[in-house]
């Protein structure tokens, strides 16, 4: 019960993680040192 609990509290954060990673792609320049990954696919395509 309880880690069923702490796997979808982990699950939220890590969609919400992605999500800000991929919002903060609009702005490559200015944040691109918070999500390195992204950054790296935006410049590769």
């Amino acid at each position: 019960m309880v880690f069923k609990t702490y796997l979808r509290a982990g699950q939220l954060i890590f969609l919400l993680f992605m999500y800000g990673c991929f919002s903060l792609t609009l702005f490559p320049y200015t944040e691109c040192g918070l999500c390195i990954h992204w950054c790296i696919q935006i410049t590769l395509v």
